[in-house]
């Protein structure tokens, strides 16, 4: 009852008119119509850098491809393999004259048809018989061209310049007898009743085993000191060889040679030269020798005439062979 009265604030209505205009004015922009409302932009740098990356990816995986495409195109090319070139081959040139031959034989030598040397003016025919017990057909020898003989006498043009004698004239000396014949019993063809030994064309040969006779003009070549291997060599390169081969069995002559030949066995004949048994292959080129009594060894007596065509000293061979001795 004692309070005290309250005072009225005064109101400036000109404050108050700006106040609710103010108020108006906010709730209009918060009520903008929809249709006019953007939201707000957002930034597309992420998207930008993505897109370049994936770019670059596919460009290195391109790239990537084609390399792999030309390395497996390569792979599946064909290889092209050069055959090598074979040069040809000169048939024609020779060889030297003195090969080397083996101490055992292993192979057939060249095989050459020669005719049959007459018989001595003085002996009796020699009685051959063919040893060769092979089931087989036997290989007929390979045919070559025979060494020029002019006067028919078994002495080859060769030979007769060798000798001395006349080439055209079978016998030279004209004692009845061809030159071929003399030459083979042992006489001289140049001078009627002279004896080979004392006409100075042949050579006398010794070691500790055999000895022999060997045309005075050629090169004897000891392959070994014992005598096991011994050439007599031409002045064309053709030689005589004599061979000392071991029989350590102690076999038979022919069992011997039916041995020494895994094949076909070459057709052989049978002889006796002096005390020894024979055993001449069909081409004239080889004798086997055995002495009866003492069958350890085995004497190949064999004509080689290298890459000639023909044989040119084949009674001179015979010659060899017939005066072959052993040295007791």
């Amino acid at each position: 009852m004692f309070s005290k009265p309250t005072k009225k604030t005064e109101t400036d209505p000109e404050k108050a008119a700006l106040e609710k205009f103010d108020q108006n004015l906010a709730k209009q922009v918060h009520v903008m119509p929809s249709r006019y409302y953007q939201p707000p932009q957002k930034s597309n740098l992420g998207l930008v850098i993505a897109i370049i990356i994936g770019l670059l990816i596919i460009g290195v995986l391109a790239v990537a491809a084609f390399y792999l495409n030309e390395a497996l195109k390569k792979a599946a090319e064909p290889k092209v393999v050069v055959p090598p070139i074979d040069l040809p081959v000169n048939e024609n040139i020779n060889v030297a004259p003195e090969p080397e031959v083996p101490l055992e034989p292993t192979t057939t030598p060249e095989v050459i048809i020669e005719p049959e040397l007459p018989l001595e003016p003085t002996s009796t025919p020699e009685v051959i018989v063919n040893t060769n017990t092979n089931p087989e057909p036997p290989v007929a020898p390979i045919q070559s061209a025979t060494s020029v003989d002019s006067d028919k006498d078994n002495l080859s043009d060769a030979e007769e310049a060798l000798l001395g004698t006349d080439k055209n004239s079978p016998d030279t000396d004209k004692d009845g007898y061809d030159d071929g014949s003399e030459v083979l019993s042992g006489y001289d063809p140049k001078v009627a009743n002279k004896k080979l030994a004392d006409s100075g064309l042949f050579n006398n040969y010794k070691n500790s085993q055999f000895s022999t006779i060997y045309p005075n003009t050629w090169r004897v070549k000891e392959n070994d000191v014992l005598g096991n291997e011994v050439l007599f060599i031409s002045g064309n390169g053709q030689f005589f060889e004599i061979l000392v081969l071991d029989n350590p069995n102690e076999l038979e002559l022919d069992e011997w040679f039916n041995s020494q030949f895994a094949d076909q066995v070459p057709v052989v004949t049978a002889q006796k030269i002096n005390a020894f048994e024979v055993l001449k292959e069909a081409d004239n080129l080889n004798y086997y020798l055995m002495d009866p009594a003492d069958i350890s060894r085995i004497f190949l007596l064999t004509y080689n005439i290298g890459n000639a065509p023909a044989a040119d000293f084949m009674t001179l061979f015979v010659t060899t062979v017939k005066n072959f001795k052993l040295i007791k």
